[in-house]
């Protein structure tokens, strides 16, 4: 994407970059805000967008992964948006004129709107608010969607194995701490990433143009009868056909899964 505004090409170069914006996902940025007295000064105008931008993060049909905040005077606005977690983003920063624009950044994937809501509640209510931490992202991470590929065909394969899914990639997900919870042990999370692959395998199952998928799926990795000819025999089908519903039942499994990955 090329973009002759610098405030867009400063958010899109970050975003391409260390802002792992993945596949899916959007960020927001606030391009202009100002009021006609104030300009970016405390104001009605300033309160009013304030407002409307928390009922965006809260309850908005898409909700952005990240939201960039450029200000043409950051220091001023430096300690209240620490306040509310926004974090100095210099990558992002951009010059107009003999301007030259602050930008803060809040990723929501770490540090999503439930959480959020109960960070400023703790803050409120703080001798130092800044000294309340927000919540350790843990063992979540952002995974991309080729690292969340490997991890579910992997997982496919682990699922037999006692703590087999221990290890697996997926228990830094955002679908699988939705599902355990953000203080759940490994244990805890691998017991939840199986729970949601036989939930989304299921749904295959539901759906009628890919059931073929799901029982070339089934019968090899949720209730496997040993080796592919086998569950080619079981199926009656050819192995190069069985082999190719499977593929498609990874593939769609994958796709689910990654829905639910954004959607967490």
């Amino acid at each position: 994407m090329t973009t002759t505004d610098p405030a867009a090409a400063a958010a899109v170069a970050w975003l391409g970059g260390e802002g792992e914006l993945r596949a899916g996902e959007y960020a927001l940025l606030l391009r202009a805000w100002l009021d006609r007295d104030a300009y970016q000064g405390v104001s009605a105008v300033q309160t009013l967008l304030t407002l409307q931008l928390t009922h965006h993060y809260l309850a908005g049909d898409r909700r952005p992964a990240l939201t960039l905040l450029p200000f043409a005077d950051p220091g001023f606005w430096a300690d209240g948006l620490a306040y509310t977690d926004f974090a100095r983003l210099p990558e992002a920063d951009f010059t107009i004129g003999s301007r030259t624009h602050g930008v803060f950044v809040h990723d929501w994937r770490c540090t999503p709107p439930l959480a959020w809501l109960s960070l400023l509640g703790e803050r409120e209510s703080a001798t130092d608010p800044l000294a309340v931490a927000p919540p350790a992202p843990g063992r979540r991470r952002v995974l991309d969607a080729e690292t969340f590929a490997s991890g579910v065909r992997e997982a496919l394969r682990s699922l037999g194995r006692v703590g087999g899914l221990r290890a697996n990639p997926l228990l830094a997900s955002r679908m699988v701490a939705a599902r355990a919870g953000e203080a759940a042990s490994q244990d805890e999370r691998a017991a939840a990433l199986a729970e949601v692959l036989r939930e989304a395998a299921g749904e295959l199952q539901a759906a009628p143009h890919d059931r073929r998928a799901h029982r070339a799926l089934h019968h090899t990795h949720f209730q496997p009868v040993g080796t592919q000819q086998g569950a080619a025999d079981l199926l009656n089908l050819p192995l190069s056909t069985y082999r190719r519903h499977l593929a498609a039942g990874v593939r769609r499994l994958t796709e689910e899964l990654w829905r639910r990955e954004l959607d967490a």
